[in-house]
């Protein structure tokens, strides 16, 4: 807001009143939270992060820095974590120089990676082997064979089908964390 200034000074036997005329302005401060664009927060997963400004002006400098390093000057950040602990801060500024530093830790919970599954052509009614080859086995993972409208088998990473007609099959593992992964391959007769 505009303010001016009134010194007032007193005593017993006196009293003396300064006053400033000219008037100036407090600039407000930036009050600010982050947001995040999911709530799963799972290794490898693409997340975005901005800054909702609740109180203040235009924003021009962003900095934002992850782990102490700085990884980008836009105003939003969008990047890809792996698994741990990771620490957050946005420092920004407005054209009145005012400024505001935001701070945040990200738990990154872990996930199981698997090679990508192969589409595969075969004869009608002839066994097909699905397999995953996991990268990173944890144990307390489920995985899981599935089509559209069944489960073929659970806490399995080899199933065999006899598929009469094109189908889709897809793996999951599911990591004690919560994170899910899905990939699907094709079988076509």
């Amino acid at each position: 807001g505009i303010f001016s200034i009134q010194y007032i000074s007193s005593n017993t036997f006196c009293a003396d009143t300064v006053s400033l005329n000219s008037a100036f302005i407090v600039n407000q401060e930036l009050q600010t939270v982050m947001q995040f664009d999911t709530a799963n927060l799972c290794d490898g997963t693409k997340i975005s992060i901005w800054p909702n400004i609740l109180i203040g002006g235009n924003v021009d400098k962003f900095n934002w820095m992850l782990d102490g390093k700085s990884v980008s000057k836009n105003d939003t950040l969008s990047l890809q974590l792996r698994e741990g602990k990771k620490i957050i801060q946005l420092f920004m500024e407005d054209q009145n120089q005012c400024a505001d530093t935001l701070n945040t830790q990200l738990e990154i919970k872990g996930r199981v990676y698997f090679d990508p599954l192969i589409d595969i052509t075969t004869c009608e009614g002839s066994p097909v082997k699905l397999s995953s080859n996991i990268l990173n086995h944890v144990n307390g993972t489920i995985y899981a064979w599935t089509t559209k409208h069944s489960v073929l088998c659970r806490k399995c990473l080899i199933n065999e089908v006899r598929p009469l007609q094109n189908s889709t099959y897809s793996f999951s593992s599911i990591h004690p964390s919560g994170c899910i992964v899905t990939d699907t391959i094709k079988v076509t007769t």
